[in-house]
């Protein structure tokens, strides 16, 4: 998918709120693509929005629920929100 490639060609460019949208974007078109729903995840990590990722990747977990690297940056957003939020 063309919009999910250039997610991840504007992350690699550090042009995360471009990736987002692009992100955004491929799941207007295809609402159950994983690969699109993890880019979005990895997009707002740079973009530290920590809700945004957990739920991002909630719903990547929901198509593709093996996948390592949704896993580890999940983990990591939840303990940057933990610590947003005054939990440790």
């Amino acid at each position: 998918m063309v919009l999910i490639e250039g997610a991840g060609n504007r992350g690699r460019q550090e042009l995360y709120a471009d990736a987002e949208e692009d992100s955004l974007q491929s799941l207007h078109l295809k609402p159950d693509y994983a690969k699109a729903y993890a880019r979005l995840g990895l997009s707002r990590f740079f973009l530290k929005n920590y809700v945004g990722i957990v739920e991002a990747y909630a719903k990547a977990f929901e198509f593709d629920p093996d996948n390592a690297a949704s896993k580890s940056y999940r983990a990591k957003a939840m303990a940057k929100l933990a610590a947003t939020q005054g939990v440790v």
